[in-house]
This record gives structure tokens, C-alpha cells and sequence, in this order.
């Protein structure tokens, strides 16, 4: 009876909106490396990745150090900041591969 109980609950609390709560909780942090205000751009990186994006006015929204959450949409990286979601076109994507001495051979 309880499991059935939690499950009604868990059930409910999905569908109320718990699945956005979960995702955001699970959405990367990407760290605001660098922001040129002069050329809307700025640089954020997320573990291997260093995502390059136009930021056009909201550059201003943004501080270097800082974390936010953002979510790779393809050609946009949408950013969660203030309370808000800012979709900022993707310029440039660098992944950097840990390279160990060695090899095959």
C-alpha cells in the first residue's frame, strides 16, 4: 500500500512539473572563461569543451568565473541565468582530448 502511495505521489509530483525540476538539477554548469563586450562574444567551458558564443546585450548578464546551467541545443547553448533562459548562438566548439605518453605499437 505505501509503494502504491509513494508511486501516485511520485506520479504526480512528475507531471506537476518535477521532470523540469530534475533536468535542471542534472544540467551541466558551463564556466564563463572570458567575455570581449566589444564583439558580443563570450567563452565558457564545461569539463573537455569550450564553447565560443555570440551574447549580444546579455554579455552584460554574465560575470567571468561565474557557473551557470546551459543545455547544447545544437547551433544555440541555451543559458540559465537570472531566473531566465538566454539562447546564444554557438560560434565555435573546441574539445580537447587528454593525450597520455604511450601509445599502441
Amino acid at each position: 500500500m505505501v509503494v502504491v502511495g509513494v508511486s501516485v505521489c511520485a506520479l504526480y509530483w512528475w507531471r506537476a512539473g518535477g521532470s523540469e525540476t530534475l533536468q535542471q538539477l542534472l544540467t551541466p554548469r558551463f564556466q564563463v572563461v572570458s567575455i570581449d563586450f566589444s564583439e558580443q562574444r563570450m567563452v565558457l567551458r564545461q569539463s573537455n569543451r569550450t564553447y565560443t558564443v555570440n551574447c549580444d546585450d546579455a554579455c552584460r548578464d554574465f560575470a567571468v568565473g561565474r557557473s551557470y546551467r546551459a543545455m547544447d541545443r545544437g547551433s544555440d547553448l541555451e543559458i540559465r541565468v537570472g531566473g531566465q533562459r538566454i539562447r546564444c548562438p554557438i560560434i565555435k566548439i573546441e574539445v580537447r582530448f587528454d593525450v597520455r605518453p604511450g601509445g599502441v605499437g
